[in-house]
């Protein structure tokens, strides 16, 4: 956190393009409800099995955030990799042919909760993979998954992702642009003589912008948002849950998150 303590002087701007910058991306990786999609499923009834439900998605978030916990790694590749798996369900094109997986369908992988666990599982991999320094294997993922899954399965599933999405696989998280706006506000906050607020509040409004937007991941109707509203959201809930808050604290945050939204309005970028 203390990285965000810094000089505010020539930051601000920047920032707020950066932001404006991150939040123009929202469109481009957004999804619909695709379990909540009502399709005719043909002849295709007599061999299916129970369709992936909301619950089921959640255990898979809450299995990718042990995995994660388990090695030490940043949490935020869960986001990225539940936006990886929802945007490959949304996406109309048949998925690519396989020599290791069968030819199947998103409607098939819908109704096969192996297939979309192994689809999650394999989307994990990728952001690990894509934002890690050191090396993570198909195989150290195959062995979190308890031999359900083999490394060559997984790759396989892998690479079937990346060409279905045109390797388009680092969306912007909530998290992450809760953050940028947090940086925001402490510049604009140190410029007020009236409140002074210490390194320990701003840690604990970022804690609880993680546990928050942490919780949207799991729901998928919130996941489904774009990532600057659960931010904006995830934000003002934070700071209206802090009982520890001052009134003249809490205003002067609810009016500069306000204002910092209206800035980025102001560049052009409709968010809402």
């Amino acid at each position: 956190m203390t990285e965000f303590l810094r000089d505010a002087a020539g930051m601000t701007q920047q920032t707020l393009e950066i932001l404006y910058t991150t939040m123009k991306q929202d469109f481009a990786f957004s999804y619909h409800d695709y379990l909540n999609n009502e399709e005719d499923l043909g002849d295709f009834t007599d061999t299916i099995g129970l369709k992936v439900a909301f619950d089921d998605r959640a255990k898979i978030v809450d299995w990718c955030y042990s995995v994660i916990d388990m090695c030490e790694l940043d949490r935020e590749h869960v986001a990225r990799a539940m936006n990886i798996v929802d945007r490959f369900m949304s996406n109309p094109h048949r998925p690519p042919r396989s020599e290791i997986l069968p030819h199947f369908s998103h409607r098939e992988i819908l109704y096969d909760r192996n297939m979309y666990q192994l689809l999650a599982v394999s989307a994990l991999y990728i952001s690990i993979k894509v934002n890690e320094r050191e090396i993570f294997s198909a195989e150290n993922i195959a062995t979190m998954s308890q031999g359900n899954y083999s490394a060559a399965n997984i790759e396989a599933m892998e690479r079937t992702i990346l060409e279905c999405l045109s390797w388009r696989v680092c969306a912007p998280t909530a998290f992450q642009l809760g953050c940028i706006v947090i940086e925001l506000m402490i510049s604009q906050v140190q410029e007020s003589t009236d409140v002074v607020m210490d390194i320990g509040r701003w840690n604990a409004i970022r804690n609880e912008l993680a546990f928050q937007t942490e919780s949207a991941v799991r729901d998928f109707q919130l996941a489904a948002q774009r990532p600057s509203s659960v931010a904006y959201m995830a934000l003002i809930n934070t700071i209206e849950v802090d009982k520890n808050m001052k009134n003249s604290e809490r205003y002067l945050l609810m009016k500069t998150l306000a204002n910092i939204f209206l800035e980025v309005k102001n560049l052009s970028l409709t968010f809402f």
